[in-house]
């Protein structure tokens, strides 16, 4: 007859956490594979509104996958804190703009959500931001882009 062996507590609980690192490393990898495929065929496509269709996607992808990049725990909750959330989103699509012209302006309180919210929270920005800088100055116009967040109430 096999012997059963109880955890103890520690041991158990750094299993747990194991387990939690290698989830969340395969998350990333697999959201990295989606945005690789979904750049490959933007570049592949022939018709312009496919190609910026696609790029739509990479970038939608790509706001998830750094939502999942920050979340973290604070008691025994996820948590994301929005400003650096903010902050590294509205950084990527300004480089992937190619707007020199266009200027950014960030005005970040910090400000914790619960984890669950970071991927919708996310999107928004990269929705709003992404389209102020595709359509808000059109003809290569100079502009400015002001991206605030504060917590009311």
């Amino acid at each position: 007859m096999a012997r059963t062996t109880v955890d103890s507590p520690e041991l158990a609980l750094e299993r747990q956490a194991a387990r939690h690192r290698e989830v969340e490393h395969r998350v990333k990898n697999t959201l990295q594979l989606i945005s690789s495929i979904v750049l490959l065929q933007g570049r592949r496509a022939k018709n312009e509104a496919a190609r910026q269709a696609l790029r739509a996607v990479q970038q939608r992808v790509a706001a998830v996958s750094v939502a999942h990049r920050h979340v973290g725990w604070a008691a025994d909750a996820e948590e994301v804190e929005v400003a650096a959330l903010v902050r590294e989103i509205v950084g990527d699509l300004a480089g992937s703009a190619g707007r020199e012209g266009v200027a950014i302006d960030l005005d970040l309180e910090p400000v914790v959500i619960d984890g669950r919210s970071g991927a919708p929270v996310a999107l928004l920005v990269s929705e709003t931001v992404g389209n102020a800088l595709r359509h808000a100055f059109p003809d290569d116009r100079a502009g400015r882009v002001r991206v605030a967040l504060r917590r009311l109430g």
